[in-house]
């Protein structure tokens, strides 16, 4: 049986810290504290890619 999730649904829900950085307000650096101090919203490993979920971070 075939998922209902494509690529295009998929990528449309994570978020670049690029873009996490811009809705935020935040540099990008911060972010990488954030990750590395156990704080800010939950991220996930993409590969050596960072992505944000973006239903998470509007939560």
């Amino acid at each position: 049986m075939a998922s209902n999730f494509t690529s295009r649904n998929v990528a449309g829900c994570l978020l670049e810290p690029q873009a996490l950085s811009d809705i935020l307000r935040v540099r990008v650096g911060t972010l990488a504290n954030w990750r590395s101090n156990g704080q800010g919203p939950p991220f996930y490993r993409v590969g050596r890619h960072v992505r944000y979920n973006e239903s998470e971070v509007h939560e």
